[in-house]
């Protein structure tokens, strides 16, 4: 099987974010879907008549280019909404707006993430209908995705650690168990590679460093393993082949849906 290369879901346009209804609730403005911290969230009023348009310029005269779509931390699934990106020249949403692919009813509440083919365009919104409840959203997001390399090694893409507390008796016998949260644990490996690469994942390190983003490993065969992680500390991409390439080496960590 051939897999796909890596892809990092970090670059957008977005600086701000509004919603035609949102909560009265002040902890759940629009803001917080480009906050990235899972614990902010957005919430609508929403019902199965109803429609929400969290919405984003840029506006006329700064177009913003998108070919990924992503969300995280959301009930959608469980509220049964459909789902959709879609871009305008004038923003006006008067029937001349358009898809930026297919809309669709998430299956679940996961992370979701679409890619279509690259649209730049002045005016953007993400558009949810058909709810039965109040949606909720934690991290809305769409941009350019950037492509990385083939991993020289292969990842585990199940490889978790449980965090918990196990307490035994004197002599060793669990008594009782406790499971806080489960972490998805991605490292990734990339022996010998040129100079492009490291242009890369060096704009990444300095937009990024620690802070939270998404990473796929497969998004074709394997389009749910998508994950919002952060990169452990170290930046380290020692020198190969007699410094005509360099290996990097990175680690990442999330939190297991």
């Amino acid at each position: 099987m051939a897999f796909e290369k890596i892809k990092f879901f970090y670059k957008t346009g977005l600086v701000n974010m509004t919603a035609s209804v949102t909560d009265g609730d002040s902890r759940y403005s629009a803001s917080n879907l480009l906050d990235m911290r899972e614990w902010k969230k957005w919430k609508g009023v929403g019902t199965s008549d109803t429609f929400q348009y969290p919405s984003s310029g840029p506006g006329a005269g700064a177009n913003l280019t998108a070919d990924y779509d992503i969300f995280s931390g959301h009930n959608l699934g469980s509220v049964g909404a459909t789902v959709v990106l879609q871009y305008s020249a004038t923003g006006a949403w008067a029937g001349e707006e358009v898809n930026a692919y297919t809309p669709f009813d998430p299956s679940d509440d996961k992370t979701k993430l679409k890619e279509f083919n690259s649209v730049t365009s002045p005016y953007w919104r993400r558009k949810l209908s058909g709810m039965s409840a109040a949606p909720i959203v934690a991290i809305s997001k769409w941009g350019e995705k950037v492509i990385f390399d083939h991993a020289s090694v292969l990842n585990d893409p199940n490889r978790q650690k449980w965090h918990g507390v196990v307490n035994r008796s004197l002599d060793g016998t669990v008594i009782a168990s406790y499971k806080d949260w489960v972490e998805r644990i991605l490292e990734l490996k990339f022996s010998n590679r040129d100079s492009a690469l490291y242009t890369k994942l060096d704009a990444w390190w300095e937009k990024i460093a620690t802070g939270l983003f998404f990473v796929a490993w497969e998004t074709g065969a394997h389009g749910s393993d998508v994950w919002l992680v952060s990169s452990q500390e170290e930046y380290n991409n020692p020198l190969s082949m007699a410094g005509a390439g360099r290996n990097f080496n990175l680690s990442f960590r999330g939190r297991k849906e």
